[in-house]
């Protein structure tokens, strides 16, 4: 019986790892197929592979996401001084201003007061004012000081990657001048203008999305919905995740969602990191856009989904007495390199784990073994080599096992999340395990110790 109960533990938490690792795998799996269809929607339009009405533009394709300048008719501000000390007023809308000759110190917002959407609070200490600042009416558009991307000029062939700073300043391009503007840039603001409808509709069908936007290969035009200010995108210095250089302000082509993606070349959910305008901790699932039947590519596209939610989903649940659960990378399929560092690979990399902050996740301590095992190398190894090898197997099945961990025997049971290549476990100790047969043991015990008093005291049934 003692067994029995013992192996009933066992099998509840296998059901237990096996439960939710399905409902993760249905969140994340609805996100991949919901960002590949409209990767297949962007590939269509930025290749121009579809019918355009001569004239016709999607409704409110120049909301653009940093304010007029307070100087300058008609300039976009990027210096990050005056929108840090003297922003427009938020009452001050550009649409409102019926005379062009005073088309100055305004902000593109589609509605007053702006509104909060989906961001959770709570993720860092100083979160972003930036959080309140967004609309569901519309998406916003951006695009980044040359100085962010490291040259002074255009994107353009030979300025890929560490060859930027080699770039000079063409004196023909213009980025300010909404009246004045770039013709490339134009077209790609166009263009990504029609996926506004689609951001619009899947935001409001998956309530786990919190952004979702497209960063160009050409200019980094930076479109996202809901539709939010993109003053932190220029007050901030951000380090490159292509060279590890320290720019100003925010290129889309520099942050590690886009590079990993790019070098990934299929659609990948990102570790956690901290959102640069939001500061939460986020992953994102992201997929490339190439130009049809080329390798050419155009654009990434990413869907932001707070580790909020994740965290919840994964750590609710009470797992016996001291047991707890944790969510890990498996092998991903890919390597790539990351502030100029050598290339690397994301498996072992916690997601979701008691006590993991976003101060461990923003510098780097997510790896599994350092918080299962602490010091404990040989003991580590053993589990390296043996039950862990076979959770980050990404063709794994879901399986239980045992370890040893500070000198006691620990129950394990893992299963798949097959779209993001996660592995869910659940971990418990021997003791938690044993908690109900003791129980029963015991009482087991005790009735046996007081069976002879028992017939002693009673007299015989003769019947």
């Amino acid at each position: 019986m003692v067994t029995s109960l013992e192996s009933e533990e066992t099998s509840s938490l296998q059901r237990l790892a096996v439960a939710q690792a399905g409902f993760a795998e249905e969140v994340v799996a609805q996100m991949f197929d919901e960002i590949n269809l409209a990767q297949d929607y962007a590939t269509k339009i930025l290749s121009n592979d579809f019918v355009k009405t001569s004239g016709a533009m999607p409704v409110d394709a120049y909301h653009y996401t940093l304010p007029l300048s307070v100087d300058s008719v008609g300039v976009l501000e990027y210096d990050k001084n005056k929108i840090t000390n003297s922003p427009p007023p938020s009452t001050r809308v550009c649409s409102a201003i019926s005379n062009q000759n005073n088309l100055k110190n305004c902000w593109f917002d589609p509605e007053i007061p702006l509104t909060s959407g989906r961001v959770v609070e709570g993720s860092t200490s100083s979160p972003s004012g930036e959080k309140l600042t967004v609309s569901l009416r519309t998406t916003g558009v951006y695009w980044p000081h040359p100085k962010a991307t490291g040259k002074m000029g255009p994107y353009m062939p030979g300025c890929e990657g560490d060859k930027y700073s080699a770039c000079t300043l063409d004196p023909s391009y213009e980025f300010q001048d909404i009246n004045n503007l770039n013709t490339s840039i134009v077209e790609e603001i166009k263009m990504t203008s029609y996926l506004s409808d689609i951001f619009l509709q899947t935001f409001l069908s998956n309530e786990a999305i919190e952004f979702m936007y497209i960063g160009t290969h050409g200019h980094g035009i930076f479109r996202t919905f809901p539709y939010g200010h993109s003053a932190g995108r220029v007050t901030k210095d951000r380090r490159s995740a292509r060279d590890g250089k320290t720019r100003i302000g925010y290129d889309p082509r520099h942050r590690p969602w886009y590079w990993q993606c790019e070098q990934a070349g299929k659609t990948i959910i990102t570790p956690p990191y901290i959102d640069a305008t939001t500061d939460e901790l986020v992953i994102t699932v992201a997929s490339p856009v190439y130009e049809k039947n080329t390798t050419k590519l155009l654009a990434v596209i990413g869907y932001d989904v707070s580790i909020a939610r994740l965290a919840v989903l994964i750590l609710s649940s009470k797992v016996l007495y001291n047991g707890y659960a944790y969510l890990v990378t498996a092998e991903q399929g890919y390597t790539y390199s990351e502030y100029g560092g050598a290339a690397k690979a994301d498996t072992g990399k916690l997601v979701v784990y008691p006590g993991l902050s976003a101060a461990d996740i923003d510098s780097g301590n997510t790896n599994l073994f350092q918080w299962e095992f602490k010091d404990a190398d040989d003991v580590g190894n053993a589990f390296r080599n043996g039950i862990y090898k076979t959770m980050t197997d990404p063709l794994s099945v879901a399986g239980a096992n045992t370890y040893t961990k500070q000198g006691s025997t620990w129950h394990i049971a893992y299963a798949p999340v097959p779209t993001p290549r996660y592995s869910l476990a659940y971990v418990v100790p021997d003791s938690d395990i044993r908690v109900p047969a003791s129980r029963v043991e015991k009482m087991i015990n005790t009735i046996v110790s007081l069976e002879p008093t028992f017939s002693c005291g009673q007299k015989k049934n003769t019947y």
